[in-house]
């Protein structure tokens, strides 16, 4: 049977309302049509008694608001087994509008135990009969019962992408492999709790969604419908808690008892929940009841009102420019910046790429701030080689939301003036102060765009040297007694001054942050603290908090001069303040300049400010227990991250001279396969990938159906680490199959236009088609080898499989040699080379060790014939040695082929100068050295754009497309502006040669790596 279209959610809610108004009884009593012989009479009999039920849970649930989950249908395990086996039986028929209910109910439960990669698959494996064009159907029969029995919806950029699945997994409200963790997220996030966090559900999804940074993709994506997950989390936390919820339960009796009995089977899991709820009651104590969703006047952190990127604007800390003495005189210039947590938090787009994207510091030329950095340590700070320039934005990430854009720029910028002072402190470092005003008995760095030269002698000043080009320094020791001259000095040419002070320092527990200028972090929860100690005489102190107007906290008091004297200010929410100090002194009625630890004179008497950020406790690392010191970046890698060596990994424990490791590749199904390993202690990523290697051999077998990696790290008495990488999670997947031999296409969202090519290693530029539905059955694969990809609208997908194969030679290993047809030297044709070239080379690798070795061999093929047209016939002849021999044999013959004029003979030399000291550099000091040793006989007037791209070209097609597509939002299309670089290097090809070299010469320097190897060689 087939439906012309799909039925509208009001003509379900009709075809239902005598079934809701006549509700069947919910106890299990059965009539005649249960044990009916025909299956849609059985079916019919559970439409009515599934109405009944859901009838009158969304009546009780009318006044509170909680939506109703289709997993909440109250049927115990037998009476499910049954209705699964009438719906099979019923199959052929599909879910028709008669009868929609138990189709419902059977796709919940499948998304109750759905694993994250192949619902319909799963779904179609175990409904014979089942036809793909029905899938609509169930979509409509969802909305339907959320029309009419006030059901959830779904919400979040995962549900807009994943539009039918992502009703039957909504509704069955916490899949099994999803259960332990937002346990785990709950016991984390516990310590944060207040009273406000349970203002609504919807806040308390909020304040657990803005911290699963750490957690799964597919966890991330769960908790994008936050009212979902704070619903849920309620009914973990509090849902048998007395009258906490008013008297409505959150979920369903039966269903909350077997989510809690599925989650109680893990220890770590029942502990961490046990631990939760003891957190959360001891918060809501003394609440009456808690909403579905805050009021719409809500405005605190953790209210009804999702908080706004653009109000963060104001209220986050500038970035913190630091001094470090690296030698004598001689200092190095850091830039710091916050922890950008909160602002993830503030919408999908802008946690993924604050998490999952490098930071570039200050411009296209600056260093990099590695992936996830901005977001996981306390303050990211990276090293300045040259001043930024005035108004530039000190951050960007590439594919940034508009909103995060604007924050950053407003935010993250160094103002334009002549200098900037700073405080030497006690532990050697330097940090900038906000106000210009000295005391007396301590040191400073002025650092300025103009030298000072030939400072007085005798004063204290003297000219030091800063490690970073386009700033000079000046340290200034100010002594106990200063003298007119230096006073003099110091106004009339510095516009410094020495001023009495005020000192005010955080005092009690040790804070998070103190810069001892005025600005100071605060963990939510713990006293604020302040200490004051005045160089005169003091009558009275007042604090207001945020310019109120009505201060705070007033003490009377007649302290001597140097007298410390304690002040507890009242609790503070998370969030920004500025405190003002103001103190009336005894022997100065007419006041005076003053310094509060840095901060500035506004009016009579000594008056200061204290910029206080109080920020929320952050737990300790996921999944860690213990002394052991265990560190993963990325902090959520996925399974390709782990499989491909993409992540970084530090591991330690003190006193212990080995760790224990276990890495379990697990299917679907619940499948899994255990290596062992044995790790140093401490073991960096380098001695970490010697040992994975063994076990990703030995798992070549199992990797292409395995769904999730855990890696497991036991230091016995001196503690535990745990990772968990799971499967990238996108609506195109392929999955390998048949020992290699078959690629099928797993499409999670029902693509209407797909296309699908096939592109042998052998020839890696030539694209075949293939038929979509041939996809879906699986695409087969020949012993060579292919690139396999899938494409949607912008969504692009494409693996690299290589059947496991017997290699008895070096010529087997490699296999057929790539061939690349010679293209038009002309700038279309090379751009879309360079495009095959990064897709190769962005694809995820199925289980054969065989599919790394011929990926790379198809991305050198690409990269040497584009560089063959641009640099030439000679050139393209020194391409050919290094496709046979290798860098080492090819490097000196490429340094003389990089220019045949005379005048330009001088650039092979330069950069064979800066091989060895750029092959232990920074991808920006290889690009700086590239630059400098072309920019004396090279005239075009973007040398630094195209050598940019020509040193990443050379290297990393990959890298070279992700630079073509940062730049994307300032020149438009990807394409055309890289049609426009290569037209760049086409018309001064030097460039290109040049880079070519200096990659390969550095590759050849770096013997001990694996030949061939792709990416940044400089790069370690």
């Amino acid at each position: 049977m087939s439906e012309a279209r799909d039925v509208t959610a009001g003509q379900i809610a009709l075809s239902l309302g005598a079934a809701v108004s006549e509700p069947a009884p919910d106890n299990g009593a059965r009539d005649g049509r249960f044990l009916a012989a025909d299956p849609r009479v059985r079916l019919q009999a559970w439409q009515e008694r599934l109405a009944g039920h859901f009838g009158r849970l969304a009546g009780t649930r009318r006044d509170s608001g909680w939506p109703v989950f289709a997993l909440e249908h109250g049927l115990h395990e037998s009476d499910r087994d049954t209705l699964m086996r009438d719906v099979r039986e019923c199959a052929v028929i599909g879910p028709t509008r008669d009868v929609p209910l138990p189709w419902i109910v059977y796709a919940v439960e499948i998304g109750y135990d759905y694993s994250g990669f192949e619902y319909w698959q799963t779904f179609e494996s175990k409904t014979p009969g089942w036809q793909q064009e029905w899938r609509g159907r169930i979509r409509s029969r969802f909305t339907a019962f959320a029309a009419t029995y006030h059901g959830a919806e779904p919400h979040g950029d995962w549900a807009d992408q994943f539009n039918i699945i992502a009703w039957p997994i909504t509704h069955g409200i916490l899949p099994r492999d999803l259960q332990r963790q937002l346990a785990e997220l709950l016991y984390d996030a516990s310590m944060s709790f207040r009273a406000e966090t349970f203002s609504s559900a919807e806040a308390l999804g909020r304040h657990l969604q803005a911290r699963c940074l750490g957690y799964s993709s597919r966890f991330r994506q769960f908790a994008e419908n936050t009212i979902l997950v704070g619903q849920i989390a309620l009914a973990l936390l509090l849902q048998d808690s007395g009258d906490t919820l008013g008297g409505a339960a959150v979920l369903h009796t039966d269903t909350l008892a077997r989510i809690v009995g599925d989650l109680n089977r893990e220890r770590d899991a029942r502990q961490w929940l046990a631990d939760a709820r003891s957190a959360a009651r001891f918060r809501v104590r003394g609440l009456s009841s808690i909403p579905l969703r805050g009021r719409t006047n809500e405005s605190t952190p953790h209210g009804g009102r999702p908080p706004s990127i653009a109000e963060d604007a104001e209220a986050l800390p500038r970035p913190r420019l630091l001094l470090r003495e690296e030698s004598l005189n001689k200092w190095q210039v850091r830039l710091q910046f916050p922890n950008l947590a909160h602002v993830a938090a503030t919408s999908p787009r802008t946690r993924n790429v604050l998490a999952r994207s490098q930071g570039r510091v200050a411009g296209a030329t600056g260093p990099v701030l590695a992936t996830g950095r901005i977001v996981r340590d306390a303050a990211p700070t990276v090293t300045l080689a040259a001043w930024p320039l005035p108004d530039t934005q000190l951050l960007s990430f590439d594919g940034a939301p508009p909103e995060l854009n604007a924050v950053l720029h407003a935010s993250f910028r160094i103002e334009a003036r002549e200098s900037w002072l700073f405080s030497i402190g006690s532990d050697g470092q330097a940090r900038e102060l906000a106000t210009r005003v000295l005391r007396a008995g301590a040191s400073y760095l002025l650092l300025q765009t103009a030298e000072t030269r030939n400072p007085p002698a005798g004063l204290g000043l003297r000219a030091v040297q800063v490690a970073c080009a386009g700033i000079y320094g000046l340290r200034i020791d100010v002594p106990t007694d200063v003298p007119d001259v230096l006073v003099e000095l110091l106004s009339s040419v510095l516009r410094l001054e020495v001023a009495q002070t005020l000192d005010v320092w955080p005092a009690g527990l040790p804070i998070p942050d103190w810069s001892g200028d005025g600005n100071a972090v605060w963990v939510a929860g713990h006293p604020v603290i302040l200490g004051v100690r005045s160089d005169h005489r003091l009558t009275s102190l007042t604090f207001t908090v945020d310019g109120t107007g009505k201060p705070d906290v007033v003490c009377a008091t007649d302290t001597s001069p140097g007298t410390p004297m304690f002040v507890q200010l009242p609790a503070l929410q998370p969030g920004t303040y500025r405190i003002v100090i103001e103190a009336a002194t005894g022997d100065d009625d007419t006041g005076g300049s003053t310094s509060i630890s840095g901060s500035v004179r506004a009016r009579p008497g000594l008056r200061g400010e204290l910029l206080c950020v109080v920020r929320e406790p952050r737990s300790a690392t996921a999944g860690q227990g213990g002394a052991l010191s265990f560190a993963v970046l990325p902090e959520s890698p996925s399974l390709e991250d782990v499989w491909e060596d993409r992540i970084e990994i530090h591991v330690a424990a003190p006193g212990a001279t080995s760790i224990k490791g276990c890495v379990v590749l697990r299917a679907a199904g619940g499948q899994e396969a255990r290596w062992s390993l044995s790790l140093p202690s401490p073991c960096d990523s380098d001695a970490w990938r010697r040992q994975f290697a063994a076990v990703r051999k030995a798992a070549e077998s199992k990797y292409d159906d395995a769904q999730t990696c855990v890696l497991e790290l036991d230091a016995g008495s001196l503690g535990r680490g745990r990772v968990t990488a799971e499967r990238d999670f996108t609506p195109l997947r392929w999955a390998i199959r048949g020992n290699g031999h078959r690629a099928v296409l797993i499409d999670s969202q029902g693509c209407a236009d797909l296309a699908i090519c096939l592109v042998p290693c052998a020839a890696p530029s030539l694209e075949q088609r293939v038929e979509p539905t041939a996809a879906l059955d699986g695409v087969a694969i020949s012993d060579g080898g292919a690139l396999i990809i899938a494409r949607s609208g912008r969504l692009e997908v494409a693996t690299v499989v290589v059947p496991p194969q017997r290699v008895n030679s070096l010529a087997a290993l490699s296999g057929v040699r790539p061939n690349v047809p010679t293209p038009a030297r002309e700038a279309s044709a090379l751009a879309a080379l360079a495009r095959k070239a990064a897709l190769w080379e962005r694809a995820r690798l199925a289980g054969s060790s065989l599919a790394e070795v011929r990926r790379v061999a198809a991305v050198e093929a690409l990269a040497g014939r584009l560089a063959s047209v641009v640099g030439g016939e000679r050139w393209a002849e020194a391409e050919e040695i290094l496709r046979n021999r290798g860098p080492q044999a090819v490097a000196d013959l490429m340094r003389g082929l990089i220019t045949s004029r005379p005048d330009e003979r001088a650039v092979g030399v330069m950069l064979a100068e800066r091989v060895v000291p750029s092959a232990e550099a920074s991808t920006v000091d290889a690009e700086r050295a590239l630059v400098d040793a072309l920019r004396p006989f090279v005239r075009t007037p973007n040398l630094d754009a195209l050598a940019a791209y020509a040193l990443r070209l050379a290297a990393s097609p990959a890298q070279a497309r992700a630079l073509v597509d940062a730049q994307r939002n300032i020149d438009g299309s990807s394409d055309a502006r890289e049609q426009e670089l290569i037209d760049g290097l086409l018309n001064c090809p030097v460039i290109l040669r040049a880079a070519r070299y200096f990659v390969v010469a550095t590759r050849a320097l770096a013997r001990g790596r694996v030949q061939g190897e792709r990416g940044m060689p400089w790069e370690r």
